[in-house]
């Protein structure tokens, strides 16, 4: 499968994110993509069961792929506070800038599988 997204697509994403995707980046998209369609449950909704896939798609990638884009959180810190400082909130909402052009890139396979997971209810 190949990501393929057009001149006006790619011009709309910020200039910070278009550094810092690379065609490796993409194959993770490809590659990992089922796994998130596998752990995320069915909900009635497609539009949200497709942000959801998504969207936990990019979260991993960001954790597994660009780990060194993210602060180092100070030992006397609450990860859980620290997880949604703005440092932290910063980064993930730069790749989330890509979840609109997968979802759109995904669209038929996630729709069957939340056809398939549906019946299988």
């Amino acid at each position: 499968m190949k990501i393929i997204i057009t001149e006006s697509q790619y011009n709309i994403l910020s200039n910070s994110l278009k550094r810092r995707l690379t065609s490796d980046d993409f194959k993770y998209f490809d590659t990992n993509l089922v796994y998130h369609i596998d752990d995320i449950r069915w909900v009635p909704d497609f539009n949200k069961f497709s942000y959801d896939v998504i969207s936990d798609l990019v979260n991993e990638f960001v954790f597994a792929n660009k780990y060194d884009e993210l602060p180092e959180a100070p030992a006397h810190v609450d990860l859980d506070v620290f997880s949604t400082s703005p440092e932290i909130t910063k980064v993930f909402d730069l790749y989330f800038e890509i979840i609109p052009f997968l979802e759109k890139r995904y669209k038929n396979i996630l729709y069957k599988a939340w056809k398939v997971k549906g019946r299988s209810r």
